[in-house]
């Protein structure tokens, strides 16, 4: 009986785990995809010359082909795994596949819920597109596309929280792209401070906030009300008079 329950718990934690995981890929390949298709289409403009800003190969070609190459790699993937060696399969490797080829679906299928991670980005370069007019000009938007999505890229280097490489990795790609350097440097600082310093300071109070109300909830629950029955302790368990056998 034991041996079931436990188990039955195991089996449902694992599958708990494993749509947990799943959720999370496809939340994570969904963002990107938005990213990726934007790239696809800022570099694929620029190529073409339709809109204003660097057309040449380096800064508009390689971030036009390198967005086609991730979206054929997660297009095939799920196919080239399931036809893989069985035996050779780790567990996470099988449930990356499975959240790619879900996340792959809801792109082929999409509901109004994918505009979630198209509104993200949107919304997120045009924060940063409005502190560079702020800051007295506005680049080319598809410039400033391929400049947000190439500079975050600074956040695949191991640096504890990122400190210091994302900023320097988007102003110095936007730079790349044409901005002027105190003109990137001024954007950058600025937007970083709306878009995470901002909601951080929100986030801590609020979590200080909740914190000293879990603080006077649990006392207030371990608090025992006048008259109510008191158990001993374990140890005074000792104490209590036995009678000889």
């Amino acid at each position: 009986m034991r041996s079931r329950l436990a188990a039955g718990c195991c089996t449902k934690l694992g599958s708990r785990r494993r749509r947990f995981f799943n959720g999370r890929v496809v939340c994570s390949l969904l963002t990107s995809a938005a990213s990726v298709a934007a790239m696809i289409a800022a570099g694929g403009l620029l190529i073409a010359g339709v809109l204003p800003g660097p057309h040449d190969v380096l800064r508009a070609g390689v971030p036009f082909l390198g967005g086609c190459a991730v979206i054929v790699a997660m297009l095939a993937l799920p196919h080239v795994w399931r036809r893989s060696n069985t035996s050779a399969r780790e567990g996470w490797v099988d449930d990356l596949v499975d959240g790619t080829g879900a996340a792959v679906r809801s792109l082929t299928r999409p509901t109004w819920r994918v505009l979630g991670s198209v509104g993200y980005l949107a919304f997120d370069i045009g924060v940063l597109w409005a502190t560079f007019a702020a800051a007295g000009r506005e680049p080319p938007l598809a410039a400033l596309t391929l400049g947000y999505i190439i500079g975050y890229r600074a956040n695949l280097l191991p640096v504890p929280g990122s400190i210091g490489v994302l900023d320097l990795g988007l102003a110095g790609t936007l730079i790349a792209y044409g901005a002027h350097a105190s003109q990137a440097a001024a954007a950058v600082l600025v937007y970083h401070a709306i878009a995470f310093w901002i909601p951080s300071v929100g986030g801590l109070l609020a979590y200080t906030l909740l914190r000293r109300r879990l603080t006077d909830s649990s006392s207030t629950m371990e608090t025992p009300a006048p008259g109510a029955w008191s158990v001993p302790e374990p140890w005074a368990l000792g104490a209590i008079p036995t009678r000889a056998g």
